[in-house]
């Protein structure tokens, strides 16, 4: 599918198609944001006694029905 819709695609050759749209306004500064690394230590220990409060749960759903 990919093949056939870049042969049956539109060429743009114009410099516009490949500049971003901004609403007409122009971008000021750099898109990129430096967070520090302890948002990154954050994130990481969410996800992962999020996924362990997952298993958790499961795990006592199944004993509570296996017990009766």
């Amino acid at each position: 599918m990919l093949v056939g819709g870049w042969f049956l695609g539109g060429r743009a050759r114009a410099r516009s198609k490949n500049v971003p749209f901004e609403s007409g306004i122009d971008s000021v500064g750099s898109a990129r944001l430096r967070l520090s690394a302890k948002f990154y230590l954050v994130a990481m220990f969410f996800v992962i006694f999020d996924v362990e409060a997952l298993y958790l749960f499961a795990w006592s759903t199944s004993i509570a029905k296996a017990a009766g």
